[in-house]
């Protein structure tokens, strides 16, 4: 097809032609075929009725030209190239100037065999331009250039055939080829311009789909990056914190005065503060770790309330709030455990902001065996349009400024997130000024329980206990070996696992107490296993780590290991070391 680069067509842009290229393509076989074949059956019928040798070139002549388009397109497919492998605008020209010779073929029946004296004829000839261009329009028009190339020279063909005939009637009719022509015309452009805004509205559809997809892209690596600025922020905050908590609790059973215990009393209660915080972000990283599972088990809600009263209750005092607790005999099917922090974190925040009057903890019984733990207050209130939005986290109402001492706006979202752990619904109502009231509902136990009276658990002293210590911290170990020192134990300390396997010889080890992460890329994980290789033995082990980020924690848990994060409160650690103790000894 030489210059066909040179033809000035007009043509819709690269993205909708290629489209409307592709559909004149998909019926290509089909329409070509069905044009070879009228022309055969017209060929027939001329022969019939006027017998014409002539018909015979004009048959070959429409066998050259289809069968070189359809030659064209079947060499393109054998050789599995993309029909259209050239630019769209190449290949519009291509169909534009096949469909031009195919209807000069057609055009040439009308001049030559066109007979005014024959009805037969005449009528064969009028009625297949009139059908051949009325069957090419839904195929050919969503390229309309091509259409009009197609169906131009037939219609012109018909026109002068009539004409030159002189008879009136003729005349008249050959004037309604022309309108004729025109209204396929105006149908073609309305198909194709139909055809290119269904193209454009798929095309912007992709492009919402794609730019909502980018969007969740987005919003998934945000989500990402805030879970691990969290863990790394808190991992590099605890390990300072652990230090010190160690040494101020080795600090407090020295000879010191009044004044300086009293000054020691508030460095701890400054570092309490600060753990209960990163704690907050501890529970979230769990959350979205996913290694937070519910173990239930019967509870009786009066010892709850009166342990979570004991704690919070001075809170409350301190800003001359009332806090009370209903007297409750009823029993709960639930997770000790996590329901305590939920309650915990409600209580907190409702003493947070609320300003007078005072807080109410209560439970009262369902009728569909389940129990409603509540926390009333006297608060500011929550507007109704976030009473759903209070339960993201870093959501704070009048927190503008991001006061700390607020906390960081992940109580309500962890509360509602162990809420949908243990399987219970957490809901509120509140009236802004007047105050709120969260509701939690738990199974109600109908198991009988046995009350204890737990006393608080004493530091007592180990005797005769070998602890080694594996951690890459100077102050950490050495904060380490003060406080188990005291407590009776004999402390092997050590900043890598090689260290250990070269120092320890033959003594009796009874509990490992590792860091998570070591020097050179290591973590405790791999420093128990070499330990507990060498001595061909399972020892109890702690693995104390300041590492929040989900993956480390579903790492660490697959250790047979006591998994305790920093900063780790000394109470916390003697349990810890107890428990393992008693449970290996059995």
């Amino acid at each position: 097809m030489l210059g066909l680069n040179q033809l000035n067509f007009r043509f819709r842009e690269a993205s909708i032609l290629r489209e409307q290229v592709a559909q004149v393509y998909d019926n290509f076989i089909p329409g070509i075929l069905g044009y070879y074949i009228t022309s055969v059956t017209v060929t027939f019928i001329v022969l019939q009725n006027q017998g014409s040798k002539a018909i015979w070139l004009w048959q070959l002549a429409s066998t050259v030209i289809c069968g070189g388009v359809l030659l064209r397109y079947f060499l393109k497919v054998y050789k599995r190239e993309n029909v259209i492998s050239n630019s769209p605008r190449y290949e519009a020209k291509v169909q534009v100037v096949s469909l031009l010779l195919v209807a000069l073929v057609w055009a040439s029946l009308s001049l030559f065999f066109f007979d005014p004296n024959n009805l037969i004829i005449a009528l064969v000839v009028i009625a297949t331009a009139g059908g051949i261009t009325a069957g090419g329009l839904p195929m050919l028009s969503p390229v309309l250039p091509a259409y009009l190339a197609y169906g131009s020279p037939i219609w012109l063909a018909v026109f002068v055939s009539m004409s030159r005939v002189g008879d009136a009637t003729f005349i008249v009719f050959s004037l309604g080829v022309i309108v004729y022509g025109l209204v396929m015309v105006v149908f073609a452009r309305n198909i194709e311009r139909v055809f290119a805004q269904s193209i454009e509205t798929r095309f912007e559809n992709l492009d919402l789909v794609q730019r909502l997809q980018s969007s969740v892209v987005e919003t998934e690596k945000a989500n990402e990056a805030k879970s691990v600025f969290l863990a790394s922020a808190s991992h590099d905050l605890r390990q300072p914190l652990h230090a010190m908590g160690l040494f101020i609790e080795s600090l407090s059973n020295l000879g010191l005065t009044t004044q300086q215990r009293r000054v020691v009393e508030h460095i701890k209660a400054s570092a309490d503060a600060s753990r209960e915080m990163l704690n907050t972000l501890l529970d979230f990283s769990k959350l979205d770790a996913g290694v937070v599972s519910a173990q239930p088990k019967p509870l009786l809600v009066r010892n709850l309330f009166d342990k979570l009263e004991q704690e919070l209750a001075v809170s409350a005092n301190a800003k001359e709030l009332i806090y009370r607790t209903r007297e409750t005999n009823l029993a709960a099917n639930a997770d000790s455990s996590l329901l305590e922090l939920v309650l915990r974190n409600l209580i907190c925040n409702a003493i947070r902001y609320t300003k007078e009057g005072g807080v109410l903890v209560a439970c009262r019984s369902k009728a569909s065996s389940m129990l409603s733990l509540e926390v009333w207050d006297t608060g500011i209130g929550i507007p109704k349009d976030q009473q759903e939005t209070i339960f993201r986290e870093f959501h704070q109402l009048g927190n503008p400024e991001r006061d700390r001492q607020k906390g960081f706006g992940l109580g309500l979202a962890i509360a509602r997130g162990l809420g949908n752990t243990m399987g219970h619904s957490l809901t509120v109502s509140s009236i802004k000024g007047k105050g709120s009231v969260f509701k939690l509902e738990v199974p109600r136990s109908t198991t009988p329980i046995v009350e204890t009276n737990p006393s608080e658990q004493e530091q007592g002293k180990f005797d005769n206990i070998n602890i080694v210590v594996v951690d890459d911290d100077e102050s950490i170990r050495q904060a380490m070996h003060s406080l188990l020192t005291k407590w009776g134990c004999d402390v092997f300390i050590y900043e890598s696992a090689e260290q250990a396997k070269q120092h320890l010889d033959n003594q009796q080890i009874d509990l490992l107490i590792v860091d998570y992460r070591l020097r050179e890329g290591k973590t405790g994980g791999q420093a128990l296993e070499e330990l507990r290789a060498q001595r061909k033995k399972q020892i109890p082990a702690i693995i104390i780590t300041g590492d929040t980020a989900p993956e480390r924690l579903r790492e660490a848990r697959s250790y047979q290991a006591l998994l305790l994060h920093k900063p780790l409160a000394t109470t916390e650690l003697h349990y810890a070391i107890k428990t393992l103790l008693v449970e290996n000894a059995l």
